[in-house]
Parts: structure tokens; sequence; C-alpha cells
């Protein structure tokens, strides 16, 4: 999720640690408990990237717009309405989305979880029926599991056109709007 924020307020210069703390210390680097003095930065958020961003009239839209692919970030059980997450008035997803959990782009490798590679992300994408061609909008509960999908899909596997709706199923739950269990 901060990679994304990060994005959207038009940082460039931003990373994922691939293997998290565990490969940073695997590899040899060290870690610290002392307090550190951060140096005051420079950077003013000038570009807001707000095509990355999607809301719940586009969610409208996107029921019947077919060109737009919505894609389900979460496991199967929230997938299927079976989860018992309180923050959801109502359980399932949204009538045609596709389940692309963020789970799937991380992988063990040993005893670290590493990302996978941009071949395997095409790969994920190809099998769960979404084309990388067409626009793609991205939830879960939240927004913040399915900013993983979003990464996969627009630095790994090359989306063009992907955001994430931020309102996801805790916004889009409270609506009439179909859902699907």
């Amino acid at each position: 999720r901060g990679f994304w924020t990060a994005w959207i307020y038009g940082m460039n210069n931003i990373a994922i640690l691939d293997g998290g703390i565990e490969a940073w210390s695997a590899n040899g680097n060290k870690l610290t408990t002392a307090s550190t003095m951060v140096k005051k930065s420079n950077f003013i958020a000038k570009k807001f990237r707000n095509s990355n961003i999607k809301s719940l009239v586009d969610i409208e839209s996107a029921l019947v717009n077919k060109n737009v692919q919505l894609v389900d970030a979460r496991e199967e059980k929230h997938f299927v309405g079976k989860d018992k997450d309180k923050r959801l008035v109502r359980h399932g997803h949204i009538p045609g989305a596709k389940k692309v959990s963020s789970y799937y782009f991380v992988k063990k490798d040993g005893k670290l979880f590493k990302i996978v590679t941009p071949a395997e992300a095409k790969a994920i994408f190809k099998k769960a029926g979404v084309s990388l061609n067409k626009p793609i909008i991205t939830y879960c509960n939240t927004g913040h599991l399915a900013t993983g999908t979003w990464f996969a899909g627009k630095f790994l596997a090359g989306a063009k056109n992907i955001a994430d709706f931020d309102g996801s199923m805790y916004q889009y739950s409270r609506t009439t709007l179909p859902v699907v269990k």
C-alpha cells in the first residue's frame, strides 16, 4: 500500500524489498533498533496520478461496460462470501469480477517469500481470464490488499490501464448494487 500511495502522489524513485526484511538480513545487511535521524526531504507532491484511483461511480459504470475488467484481490472465502469480516454489510464479490489474489504474486523461496517474475505475473492474469490490454480495476475489502495486485499488473505484467478501487467492498457492500456469492 505504501508503494501505491507514493506512486499516486508522484514519487518515482520507490521500490519494494523483494523477500522483505528477512531477505535483507539473509543477504548480510545489518538491522538496528537505534534511533536514526531522518534527513529533511525536498519532495513536494506536484503530480497526482488520479488515473490509478477509481471510485464507486467507476465501478457502477464497469458493471455495464464489459470492456472494463474488475479484479478481486482477496482470498477465496471473501470472493465466495464465506468470510466473517464485520466491516462488510454484504459478502461476496462484484458481478463479473475475476479473482486474482494479491497472494498469487509471491512465492516461497526457501524461508523467504519473493515476488514472482514478470512472466509468472502475466501468466497469473492470463489464467484468471484477465486481459492486460483492457482496463482493469482492482479491489479488495478496503483498497489496501488490491494495491498488491495493482502493483503486479502495472509493474510486473505491464498493464497500461490499471487502477485501484480504494473504497472496495467496504464501500460497495453498503450500496444496493448487486453482490454475487
